[in-house]
């Protein structure tokens, strides 16, 4: 079984409605397309969840550039406890906050990400 950051199942299995438990993966599934980090597997996962067929419901590290990896690693669970979370206990919450913090935290991580890769060239003497 694949790395996964997130996985309906572990959701439904603790009793949470599965239309629920989807809105996160579903929100971060759409932003990483937006960003075009998802890999085609991820693509097609999308597709297929948008169009309610069966599918592992689940984002997982095959369904993601190394890009998006790194970024998750780094981010999901904080995110995951601020809002994802929140997207399955209440049906109430906006989904526009969620994404908006998803944006924060990627201009967060690309400017650190770029910081680092100019450093790196700077250290060897090679022009950015």
């Amino acid at each position: 079984m694949s790395r996964a950051w997130y996985r309906v199942s572990w959701q439904t299995d603790g009793g949470i409605d599965r239309t629920h438990a989807r809105r996160p993966l579903i929100v971060v599934l759409k932003w990483l397309s937006a960003k075009s980090l998802l890999t085609q597997n991820g693509i097609g996962t999308l597709n297929f969840i948008l169009s309610d067929m069966k599918v592992d419901e689940s984002l997982t590290n095959s369904m993601v550039n190394e890009n998006a990896k790194h970024f998750l690693d780094q981010c999901w669970d904080s995110w995951w406890n601020s809002f994802g979370i929140n997207l399955c206990i209440d049906a109430a919450i906006d989904e526009v906050s969620a994404t908006a913090e998803l944006d924060r935290r990627w201009l967060t991580y690309s400017n650190i990400a770029s910081d680092e890769q100019s450093d790196e060239h700077e250290a060897l003497g090679q022009p950015f």
